[in-house]
């Protein structure tokens, strides 16, 4: 009689959605960086796509990006005819994305790639949501204090007062959750910001770790405090309406 053969586990698919503007200097490095762990996660038998979302970018990143597609067969590319914002960047490489995990990661190189695995594990270990935390993100001077580690921290401690758990940092650009959450949260510009506050009030099993930050070292980022302060001022009154409703 033959011995009955255990059906094998179905491996997850994780989507890596990497949104880019203006970031043509940045492109070919990140993947450089990405390759031994994108070589990782299929040898320990995940398979994958890169999702690169090009939001109205007015360089060479539409050309850089590319060339990476016609030499991979798993990586696609999304573009903006003009650019949409962040949160319309990641909507877009969501409503793309075939897997069932979705790791988001900014082009920018500020948090190392291989900071990827972790947030895979803790997905496998049953967290629903994983947010990081960009360690030591803020430079010495008064000046970049003022400008954003106050207005940070205003809004981190606003949005955690506000869903009964402590984030801190809501705008980091990596971030990991199961694809059956974007059933609950919709994600578009002026709520990209809140993207974790809103995972929180849709599922308990959340968790948010340090992360290694490194200084950009080509371009710089596109977001400006104005805008930081948009967003708080649109999203705080519909994120705290949204809390008592739950």
């Amino acid at each position: 009689m033959l011995k009955q053969k255990k059906p094998r586990k179905k491996m997850n698919k994780i989507s890596l959605i990497i949104p880019c503007y203006n970031e043509e200097g940045n492109i070919l490095p990140l993947f450089d960086e990405l390759l031994p762990v994108l070589k990782e996660i299929s040898d320990r038998g995940y398979s994958w796509e890169s999702v690169f979302v090009d939001d109205g970018s007015t360089d060479q990143t539409a050309n850089y990006l590319k060339y990476l597609q016609l030499k991979h067969n798993n990586i696609f590319v999304v573009k903006h005819d003009i650019n949409r914002g962040v949160g319309n960047a990641y909507r877009s490489g969501f409503l793309h994305a075939r897997g069932d995990y979705i790791i988001t990661l900014s082009a920018d190189r500020e948090i190392p790639p291989q900071e990827i695995t972790r947030v895979i594990d803790l997905l496998e270990s049953g967290e629903i949501f994983v947010n990081t935390n960009r360690s030591e993100r803020w430079g010495k001077t008064l000046a970049v204090h003022l400008k954003w580690n106050i207005p940070s921290k205003i809004v981190n401690s606003t949005v955690s007062g506000i869903v009964s758990r402590r984030i801190k940092d809501v705008g980091s650009g990596l971030k990991g959750f199961h694809k059956s959450l974007l059933n609950d949260v919709r994600v578009e510009d002026s709520r990209y910001l809140y993207f974790p506050a809103y995972a929180c009030l849709n599922t308990v099993k959340f968790k948010e770790i340090d992360v290694e930050f490194r200084a950009r070292e080509w371009g710089r980022s596109s977001r400006r405090p104005l805008s930081l302060v948009k967003e708080v001022l649109i999203e705080t009154p519909r994120l705290f309406w949204h809390s008592i409703r739950k």
